[in-house]
């Protein structure tokens, strides 16, 4: 009868299910895919892929060529990497390291697989210092890392430490006209002299930039200076005499 049904959930089934997939996977049974990234070979289970990566669910449900291979060759990613992927699809750890998160970044934005990438992006911003800031940058840049949150922390970062940052080549390296952050509120936090003394090593650094002036000048407070710094690190300056010079 209707009325003696009974409905039982299981508060073990989502770890039955994962433990189940690792020991299939430690005693190599029913594995029906293997991958293949430079010279190595991943034997797996499309079926756990399919279930962590967006990407792998497309390629073996979709009308694609690989859906009924058993032999897949992946390029534009490195064997470590993956194989740092695939051990947290079927054991949910990975460790990380400013050595490894390259190529685990480069893996993960690959197979599309969010939960890496947000680990990758939080261990890189707990990292982050003025020695390791440009090289974080471009790790996010060269991957396109487009993660709520991390670009606005990120930059809370560069617009707190932009004067001291700009004192090693490493940042200035990376800076561009672009990426400058000249016109943020958040620099007036820096006495206006260093904030002149800082673009000047910028701008020594790259000269190309000397074409934007114009536009750079004006987000310098020279008011906000005192007289001597004015007379003595200023008008003294190559920066400020070019920028004085008549241009046609």
């Amino acid at each position: 009868m209707a009325g003696d049904m009974e409905g039982f959930s299981s508060s073990i089934h989502d770890t039955s299910i994962s433990s189940g997939f690792r020991v299939l996977y430690e005693e190599g049974l029913l594995l029906d895919v293997t991958l293949v990234i430079e010279d190595y070979q991943f034997q797996t289970h499309k079926a756990l892929l399919a279930t962590q990566s967006d990407y792998f669910r497309m390629m073996f449900t979709a009308d694609m060529r690989e859906k009924d291979q058993d032999k897949i060759h992946l390029k534009g990613l490195t064997a470590i990497g993956f194989s740092h992927v695939l051990q947290f699809m079927y054991y949910g750890t990975i460790e990380l390291s400013m050595n490894s998160v390259h190529e685990i970044l480069q893996a993960t934005i690959y197979v599309q697989f969010i939960e890496v990438l947000k680990f990758c992006c939080s261990f890189l911003l707990a990292k982050i210092g003025l020695g390791n800031c440009a090289e974080i940058m471009r790790l996010l840049d060269d991957f396109v890392v487009n993660i709520k949150g991390i670009r606005e922390k990120l930059n809370s970062f560069l617009l707190e430490n932009s004067v001291p940052l700009m004192s090693r080549d490493d940042f200035l390296c990376y800076l561009s006209f672009k990426k400058s952050y000249l016109d943020n509120d958040c620099l007036s936090r820096f006495p206006e002299i260093e904030l002149y003394e800082a673009i000047q090593s910028w701008l020594q650094h790259d000269r190309r930039c000397w074409r934007h002036t114009d536009t750079i000048i004006q987000n310098i407070s020279f008011c906000l200076m005192t007289p001597s710094s004015v007379f003595e690190k200023v008008k003294t300056s190559e920066f400020y005499r070019y920028s004085w010079q008549p241009r046609h």
